[in-house]
């Protein structure tokens, strides 16, 4: 990496990096990073940025996106995927359907 030329740095991690802990350490460093997370993960910033009003933005025929800020230095980009929540909708009734039987 020493050869390459790299104006900036964006660290990317999955749900499984996306403690306060985390964040805070990313945050101290000159670079930007994402992180990815689950909405029905309930953490306080998941929840503050669902109470955010917003509209979304159509980026694709199945895909919405709107960006909410939580804080200055925090900020979701909420996606929405219609079809896989209709889908994710029909898997949840069915297990309930079974759990009842």
């Amino acid at each position: 990496m020493r050869d390459w030329t790299l104006s900036k740095i964006v660290w990317v991690a999955d749900r499984g990096f996306s403690s306060a802990e985390n964040r805070r350490y990313l945050r101290k460093g000159d670079h930007a990073y994402i992180i990815g997370e689950k909405l029905r993960s309930g953490s306080p910033e998941v929840q503050a940025a669902l109470s955010r009003q917003g509209r979304y933005q159509d980026v694709g025929e199945n895909m919405r996106v709107k960006e909410v800020r939580i804080s200055d230095t925090d900020r979701f980009v909420i996606c929405h995927n219609p079809e896989a929540a209709e889908r994710d909708r029909h898997m949840r009734e069915q297990r309930v359907a079974q759990l009842v039987l």
